[in-house]
């Protein structure tokens, strides 16, 4: 039955070449499933919007409408319960293309989609590497058990090169290969947290005049200038920007009062688990470091209403260095003064005031202080 129905498609005049420019086309057909109405949740100008198919006798269904590429999902419901039974995820493509879901509605086979046959290659490159990503971690968790801090420093090296390797391997080279694809825009977005900003706006640079004239992809070049913009005020030589704070009991503190020490500025939260993972490597540095000069100054995001959480976070994580907030969550000041997006981050500011470093996580911090003061 598949086969004949595919070939009764190609044969109706026009079906697969009439299409639109930037409009999508799916033709679905159901192989042992049972369904009456199928949705494709998808985003088009900066909304999530449903389109919807009634499924015909022959068990095929039709979804078209305009798209310039992004990620989607097809979506089945029972109707009795409300309850979502089924979903397969898709790359929504300005293409015509069929969908096959076989014995299980997630179970999709499709063929005439370029884009969609990248975004599986992508996804399959990262699928490769997470085994491997897996076992390092539990071996580094192994060794944080026993004690072994060589082995644990040695394996989160390891760790971060392959974790970087997989980035670079599944989104960094398909950029690179296929600027014009609309899959090349997925890839940036979950490429650019693991770049610095200057690589983020060669990439983007790199892009298709026709990805760059989506919606999307306008707005996130908007978000990318903004961050340019932040970062040209905190780049590594620039003089740390001043503010003042209040400590935990209230007291105002000056980022300048601690000229003539090495300082890191580190923005965290109490709610922040990547922070607070973080935070044993940055105390280890403090305890090792404290007596020849380094010093710490911890600003927190915490809203006014989570205080007792934030003193509670610094008694439990052992911080027993200067910290400061004025309790704004995203709304504090130094949020747009430092360009945060996004924590932890912080930066290393040497006795003159000016930064040296910035994003020192896990061992970073330690090497960087181990050259600064020749440990």
């Amino acid at each position: 039955m598949k086969k004949l129905f595919w070939l009764l498609l190609y044969a109706m005049p026009g079906v697969l070449h009439a299409q639109v420019k930037d409009s999508f086309e799916i033709r679905g057909l159901l192989q042992h499933v049972d369904a009456a109405v199928i949705y494709l949740s998808s985003v088009r100008d900066g909304r999530m919007v449903t389109d919807t198919a009634h499924v015909k006798e022959d068990k095929t269904y039709l979804l078209k409408g305009a798209t310039q590429g992004g990620e989607a999902s097809l979506l089945l419901y029972d109707h009795t319960s409300g309850r979502l039974s089924g979903m397969a995820p898709l790359f929504l493509s300005p293409e015509c293309f069929e969908v096959t879901h076989t014995g299980a509605f997630s179970n999709i086979t499709i063929t005439g989609s370029v884009a969609m046959q990248q975004y599986k290659q992508i996804n399959e490159i990262v699928k490769r590497y997470n085994p491997k990503i897996e076992l390092l971690e539990d071996r580094v968790n192994a060794a944080k058990g026993s004690g072994k801090e060589k082995d644990v420093i040695r394996l989160q090296q390891q760790l971060k090169a392959l974790q970087r390797e997989k980035l670079d391997v599944a989104y960094g080279s398909f950029i690179k290969l296929h600027p014009s694809s609309p899959v090349a825009f997925y890839a940036l977005k979950r490429y650019a947290p693991a770049i610095d900003t200057k690589e983020t706006v060669r990439l983007y640079e790199s892009l298709s005049p026709e990805l760059k004239a989506t919606v999307e992809v306008q707005a996130f070049a908007h978000e990318l200038s903004i961050k340019e913009a932040f970062d040209s005020k905190t780049v590594v030589g620039k003089e740390a920007p001043d503010f003042s704070l209040p400590d935990t009991s209230g007291r105002p503190v000056k980022l300048s009062s601690f000229r003539g020490k090495y300082v890191l500025l580190d923005f965290w939260a109490s709610w922040c688990a990547p922070c607070r993972a973080d935070n044993p490597n940055i105390v280890k540095a403090y305890k090792q470091y404290h007596d020849k000069g380094f010093e710490i100054l911890s600003v927190s995001l915490d809203k006014e209403d989570a205080r007792k959480q934030w003193l509670k976070a610094i008694y439990k994580d052992e911080l027993t260095w200067t910290h400061v907030s004025d309790l704004k969550y995203w709304n504090s000041i130094v949020v747009p003064l430092y360009g945060i997006r996004g924590i932890p981050q912080n930066f290393l500011i040497d006795p003159e005031g000016r930064i040296i470093a910035r994003s020192l996580r896990g061992e970073d911090l330690d090497r960087q202080l181990k050259q600064i003061y020749n440990h």
